[in-house]
């Protein structure tokens, strides 16, 4: 029996590096500028005038260029690694499946170690953490922390533009990499 403790993480804003990437593919697109810190006043949907679902679509068409072009979020690559000594890690993304092999050769690639990649084609990723018994999911989208959080999973949510708002009492933000290891090491200090 494994009795690490059960860290999932999400991938795409967390783990790799794909806001600069989406809002670049945008700009060229629409022809616009935007960099990522003008998202802290308005939604991608405002800037270029599109709704949710053309925003999911247009990021689709796009997805296995940002999944091959994207670098790991700084200091992911360092903390996962120190993290995998003390914890189960599952990476639970909303990457399409048919993705699978090329998001686990850039893992390979960035030496991005885990247990187990589970790719689901969608956002929902409650019924998956559960499954899995994640103790505490890190994620970049508010909306999927507010969910995963109705379960009772504590979530660390990954600062970004995209995600500011009230948060529910089991989310936490975090604004790096480092502060995530502080706060795992600290959590499972008093576990022990």
């Amino acid at each position: 029996m494994n009795n690490k403790f059960s860290l999932g993480i999400d991938i795409d804003g967390v783990i790799a590096n794909t806001q600069p990437l989406i809002i670049s593919e945008l700009n060229a697109y629409f022809d616009k500028t935007y960099t990522v810190n003008d998202f802290y006043h308005m939604t991608p949907e405002e800037a270029y005038n599109i709704d949710r679902p053309q925003l999911y679509d247009f990021i689709a068409e796009r997805e296995l260029r940002l999944i091959k072009a994207a670098g790991p979020v700084q200091g992911s690559v360092e903390a996962i690694h120190k993290l995998k000594e003390r914890c189960r890690i599952t990476i639970i993304s909303a990457r399409t499946t048919e993705f699978y092999p090329n998001t686990v050769d850039w893992l390979r690639k960035h030496g991005i170690k885990h247990d187990q990649l589970i790719l689901l084609g969608e956002h929902d990723k409650r019924k998956t953490c559960l499954e899995e018994c994640v103790q505490l999911f890190i994620e970049d989208s508010l909306k999927n922390a507010e969910q995963v959080s109705s379960c009772g999973i504590p979530i660390y949510l990954f600062n970004a533009t995209y995600n500011q708002g009230e948060i529910p009492d089991l989310v936490r933000r975090v604004d790096s990499w480092p502060q995530i290891v502080d706060l795992l090491e600290e959590k499972l200090a008093r576990q022990n």
